[in-house]
């Protein structure tokens, strides 16, 4: 089963998220007093602590960063154990660690799938709202301005409100085609380089 990402508005910009987001984070630790490993029979004072949380992402225009949500699963490796972990995919039975947290229940959620979505679909996307955005502002700057000439009231509060919105509209406007203009030459220069090679 696929699902798409929610997204929803944020206090710095869009904010997405959905069920199979997560981020992991691995540290080293230098304990004052050797712990306890399983799988080891000697006391480790180094070993390092991986931690898996749940994550959503917050997008500012073509910007993406992600933001750490609940904690839901820690464990303890040593040095041996790691360097066991990362040179032997696929072998064995497995490489033996000791958790920290886990979750309360014992039952497993199947989290849905997600959908594919290339760097330059993301950034069309982000373009298109943004425009979309822009067009909005600029319609009610219009509609600001024909109130005003309705009503025969145009003060210079009135007109300075005006101008600094347009001064707005036009340099998002303008932030914006050049982020076209940066993809196109982008795809320019990619498929040039494949009909070269070719």
């Amino acid at each position: 089963m696929i699902e798409k990402p929610q997204k929803q508005k944020g206090s710095h910009g869009e904010v997405i998220s959905h069920p199979a987001f997560g981020q992991v984070t691995v540290s080293r630790v230098q304990a004052g007093q050797a712990k306890g490993f399983y799988g080891s029979t000697v006391g480790h004072h180094r070993f390092l602590e991986v931690t898996v949380r749940a994550s959503s992402m917050e997008r500012k225009g073509l910007h993406e960063y992600p933001i750490a949500g609940e904690r839901l699963l820690s464990f303890s490796m040593t040095e041996t154990q790691w360097g066991q972990f990362v040179s032997s995919p696929g072998q064995g039975s497995g490489t033996t660690v000791t958790l920290t947290a886990r979750p309360a229940s014992p039952d497993l959620i199947r989290v849905p799938g997600l959908p594919v979505e290339t760097i330059r679909e993301r950034q069309e996307t982000a373009i298109s709202e943004a425009v979309i955005e822009t067009v909005q502002k600029a319609e009610d700057v219009e509609a600001r301005l024909k109130e005003l000439i309705a009503t025969g009231k145009a003060g210079k509060r009135d007109l300075e409100n005006l101008l600094q919105l347009m001064r707005l509209v036009s340099a998002n406007l303008g932030r914006n085609l050049q982020h076209v203009q940066d993809l196109l030459e982008r795809d320019g220069n990619y498929y040039r380089g494949c009909r070269k090679g070719s």
